[in-house]
Protein backbone atom coordinates (compact mmCIF):
# COMPACT_ATOMS: atom_id res chain seq x y z
CA UNK A 1 0.00 0.00 0.00
CA UNK A 2 1.30 3.55 -0.64
CA UNK A 3 -0.21 7.38 0.11
CA UNK A 4 -2.20 7.64 -3.21
CA UNK A 5 -3.83 11.44 -2.60
CA UNK A 6 -4.39 12.30 -6.54
CA UNK A 7 -7.22 11.86 -8.07
CA UNK A 8 -8.27 8.78 -9.17
CA UNK A 9 -8.35 8.52 -13.17
CA UNK A 10 -7.05 6.12 -15.11
CA UNK A 11 -3.83 8.18 -16.53
CA UNK A 12 -2.91 9.01 -12.67
CA UNK A 13 -3.47 5.51 -11.85
CA UNK A 14 -1.40 3.99 -14.68
CA UNK A 15 1.14 6.93 -14.12
CA UNK A 16 1.27 5.49 -10.20
CA UNK A 17 1.64 1.58 -10.65
CA UNK A 18 4.35 2.71 -12.95
CA UNK A 19 6.30 4.49 -10.25
CA UNK A 20 5.05 1.64 -7.72
CA UNK A 21 7.18 -0.92 -9.60
CA UNK A 22 9.83 1.37 -10.00
CA UNK A 23 9.53 2.02 -6.64
CA UNK A 24 10.04 -2.08 -5.82
CA UNK A 25 12.53 -2.40 -8.34
CA UNK A 26 10.68 -4.72 -10.34
CA UNK A 27 10.45 -4.59 -14.47
CA UNK A 28 7.95 -3.91 -16.12
CA UNK A 29 8.38 -6.41 -18.91
CA UNK A 30 8.65 -9.48 -16.26
CA UNK A 31 4.77 -7.85 -14.86
CA UNK A 32 2.45 -10.76 -16.29
CA UNK A 33 -0.74 -9.46 -15.44
CA UNK A 34 -2.51 -7.62 -12.15
CA UNK A 35 -5.60 -8.54 -10.63
CA UNK A 36 -8.48 -5.79 -10.39
CA UNK A 37 -12.16 -5.12 -9.90
CA UNK A 38 -14.31 -4.03 -12.39
CA UNK A 39 -13.55 -0.36 -11.94
CA UNK A 40 -13.68 1.68 -15.13
CA UNK A 41 -10.03 4.11 -14.06
CA UNK A 42 -8.87 0.31 -13.08
CA UNK A 43 -9.06 -0.57 -16.40
CA UNK A 44 -8.49 2.31 -18.13
CA UNK A 45 -4.82 2.47 -16.32
CA UNK A 46 -4.23 -0.83 -17.27
CA UNK A 47 -4.99 -0.11 -21.31
CA UNK A 48 -2.59 2.90 -20.79
CA UNK A 49 0.17 1.12 -19.71
CA UNK A 50 -0.39 -1.99 -22.14
CA UNK A 51 -1.04 -4.30 -19.21
CA UNK A 52 -2.90 -7.30 -18.83
CA UNK A 53 -5.85 -7.21 -16.38
CA UNK A 54 -7.33 -10.18 -14.70
CA UNK A 55 -10.67 -9.80 -13.09
CA UNK A 56 -10.11 -10.76 -8.90
CA UNK A 57 -13.08 -13.94 -8.70
CA UNK A 58 -13.97 -13.13 -5.20
CA UNK A 59 -15.54 -9.15 -6.60
CA UNK A 60 -17.05 -11.03 -9.67
CA UNK A 61 -18.66 -13.38 -7.43
CA UNK A 62 -19.53 -10.93 -4.74
CA UNK A 63 -21.31 -8.90 -7.91
CA UNK A 64 -23.16 -11.94 -9.18
CA UNK A 65 -24.59 -12.81 -5.49
CA UNK A 66 -25.42 -9.07 -5.36
CA UNK A 67 -27.50 -9.09 -8.52
CA UNK A 68 -29.14 -12.68 -7.61
CA UNK A 69 -30.83 -11.11 -4.46
CA UNK A 70 -32.57 -8.42 -6.51
CA UNK A 71 -34.56 -11.03 -6.70
CA UNK A 72 -38.15 -9.44 -5.26
CA UNK A 73 -38.85 -12.64 -3.65
CA UNK A 74 -35.11 -13.36 -2.10
CA UNK A 75 -35.10 -9.76 -1.20
CA UNK A 76 -38.14 -9.42 0.44
CA UNK A 77 -36.44 -12.41 2.78
CA UNK A 78 -33.83 -11.08 3.61
CA UNK A 79 -35.38 -7.72 4.41
CA UNK A 80 -37.61 -9.77 7.07
CA UNK A 81 -34.67 -11.47 8.65
CA UNK A 82 -33.04 -7.73 9.07
CA UNK A 83 -36.04 -6.85 10.96
CA UNK A 84 -35.86 -9.72 12.81
CA UNK A 85 -32.94 -9.76 13.90
CA UNK A 86 -33.02 -5.74 14.94
CA UNK A 87 -36.54 -6.60 17.00
CA UNK A 88 -34.32 -9.00 18.99
CA UNK A 89 -31.63 -6.56 19.10
CA UNK A 90 -33.34 -3.66 20.40
CA UNK A 91 -35.14 -5.68 22.87
CA UNK A 92 -33.68 -7.28 26.29
CA UNK A 93 -37.22 -8.86 26.58
CA UNK A 94 -37.01 -10.62 23.30
CA UNK A 95 -33.84 -11.59 24.02
CA UNK A 96 -34.21 -13.25 27.37
CA UNK A 97 -37.36 -14.73 26.02
CA UNK A 98 -35.43 -15.91 22.89
CA UNK A 99 -33.01 -17.88 25.42
CA UNK A 100 -36.37 -19.68 27.56
CA UNK A 101 -37.52 -20.98 23.65
CA UNK A 102 -34.32 -22.24 22.58
CA UNK A 103 -33.71 -23.70 26.27
CA UNK A 104 -37.24 -25.35 25.93
CA UNK A 105 -36.70 -26.38 22.26
CA UNK A 106 -33.66 -28.11 22.48
CA UNK A 107 -31.76 -25.44 20.17
CA UNK A 108 -28.20 -23.91 20.67
CA UNK A 109 -28.19 -21.13 22.39
CA UNK A 110 -26.68 -18.72 20.15
CA UNK A 111 -27.41 -15.06 19.38
CA UNK A 112 -28.89 -14.01 16.31
CA UNK A 113 -26.06 -12.02 13.88
CA UNK A 114 -26.31 -8.60 12.16
CA UNK A 115 -25.42 -8.21 8.94
CA UNK A 116 -22.63 -6.05 8.34
CA UNK A 117 -22.51 -4.89 4.44
CA UNK A 118 -18.40 -5.13 4.78
CA UNK A 119 -18.17 -8.54 6.24
CA UNK A 120 -18.01 -11.03 3.15
CA UNK A 121 -20.31 -13.92 4.26
CA UNK A 122 -22.53 -11.98 6.93
CA UNK A 123 -25.76 -12.10 5.12
CA UNK A 124 -25.16 -15.97 4.66
CA UNK A 125 -24.43 -16.45 8.23
CA UNK A 126 -27.22 -13.83 9.32
CA UNK A 127 -29.68 -16.24 7.35
CA UNK A 128 -28.03 -19.79 8.64
CA UNK A 129 -28.43 -18.28 12.32
CA UNK A 130 -32.42 -17.14 11.65
CA UNK A 131 -33.37 -20.36 10.10
CA UNK A 132 -31.60 -22.55 13.06
CA UNK A 133 -33.35 -20.14 15.57
CA UNK A 134 -36.68 -20.20 13.66
CA UNK A 135 -38.71 -22.27 15.79
CA UNK A 136 -37.74 -20.58 18.72
CA UNK A 137 -38.13 -17.01 16.97
CA UNK A 138 -41.21 -17.56 16.09
CA UNK A 139 -42.54 -18.83 19.16
CA UNK A 140 -41.25 -15.35 21.03
CA UNK A 141 -42.59 -13.32 18.03
CA UNK A 142 -46.05 -14.98 17.43
CA UNK A 143 -46.84 -14.66 21.61
CA UNK A 144 -47.10 -10.83 20.45
CA UNK A 145 -49.69 -9.50 18.69
CA UNK A 146 -47.59 -6.61 17.46
CA UNK A 147 -44.81 -8.71 16.11
CA UNK A 148 -46.58 -11.66 14.63
CA UNK A 149 -46.04 -10.20 11.07
CA UNK A 150 -42.16 -11.14 11.82
CA UNK A 151 -42.65 -14.52 12.18
CA UNK A 152 -41.30 -15.96 9.22
CA UNK A 153 -43.20 -18.34 6.46
CA UNK A 154 -42.52 -21.12 4.38
CA UNK A 155 -42.39 -18.20 1.45
CA UNK A 156 -39.73 -16.72 3.53
CA UNK A 157 -37.72 -20.05 4.24
CA UNK A 158 -38.39 -22.41 1.77
CA UNK A 159 -39.46 -24.75 4.40
CA UNK A 160 -42.72 -26.00 4.50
Amino acid sequence: MSYFPDDHTGEVIAQGLKDSLASWKMSEDRQVCMTTDSGSNIIKALRLNNWTGLQCFGHRLHLIIENGVKDPRVDRAIGLCKKVVSTFSFSRKKRRDLSVAQAELSLPTHQLITEAPTRWGSRQKMIERILEQEKAITWVLGSEKKSRHLVPNYQDTGIH
